[in-house]
């Protein structure tokens, strides 16, 4: 079960350096802000349109077994929008963490990273 979890990871790199180790995939320790997504938590975010929601408005394609990011400030903000929209409806505290890595993105200037 280790593996599935380990698929589905949200992240945001602590600063710019950071970002680059992470895009050659030598990362150390203290470079992510790390969020694992619970299989059920998951399954309903891609049921309920969360992650379709998200994919039209920053214009990208979150999937399973796929990777995204999100490196855009406005994209951020749409995708801070939508968590807290989607929180309010359900009460997951998932999409409040989703919000949370969006905000730290903007204020460190790096990315929401996704991988499916």
């Amino acid at each position: 079960m280790s593996n599935w979890i380990n698929m589905k990871t949200i992240v945001v790199p602590v600063d710019q350096n950071a970002m680059q180790r992470l895009d050659i995939d030598q990362s150390r320790a203290g470079d992510l802000i790390e969020f694992l997504f619970e299989k059920e938590a998951f399954d309903e975010a891609f049921r309920n349109g969360y992650f379709t929601t998200i994919n039209k408005a920053a214009d990208i394609i979150i999937d399973d077994y796929e990777d995204e990011q999100i490196l855009n400030a406005q994209a951020l903000e749409k995708v801070i929008e939508i968590s807290q929209q989607y929180h309010q409806q359900t009460g997951q505290s998932e999409y409040q963490k989703v919000s949370s890595l969006a905000r730290e993105a903007i204020e460190r200037r790096t990315g929401l990273f996704f991988f499916f």
